[in-house]
């Protein structure tokens, strides 16, 4: 049976990484995630960051199916960046650059 994956954490802002659950896990077999770049895993837990993943279990020299994709998406943040202005004499030559940056 093809591992069934479910997302419980998606990444966000404060976290790039998000996790998904592999709700059939089996102590027994060996789980291989596609792509494997970032990701990390402690039982039925898988840490990631966004991205489309796909598991193969194996058991022996015996394999499931690939699972359905499960997508982690990513979040996209708020930018709260303004831009800068600048304050200036306008008869001389003197000005001074005012930045608003609120950037997390």
């Amino acid at each position: 049976i093809a591992p069934l994956l479910r997302v419980m954490t998606a990444p966000t802002c404060a976290n790039v990484l998000g996790s998904f659950s592999i709700d059939n896990y089996d102590a027994n077999y060996t789980y291989t995630v596609t792509p494997l770049i970032g990701v990390t895993q402690n039982g039925g837990i898988v840490t990631a960051p966004s991205g489309s993943y796909t598991v193969i279990a194996t058991l022996g020299s015996c394999s499931s199916g690939s699972s359905s994709d499960i997508v982690m998406t990513n979040v996209i943040c708020a930018n709260t960046e303004t831009a800068p202005s600048i304050n200036g004499n306008t008869g001389g030559t003197t000005a001074t650059l005012v930045s608003n940056d609120t950037l997390n």
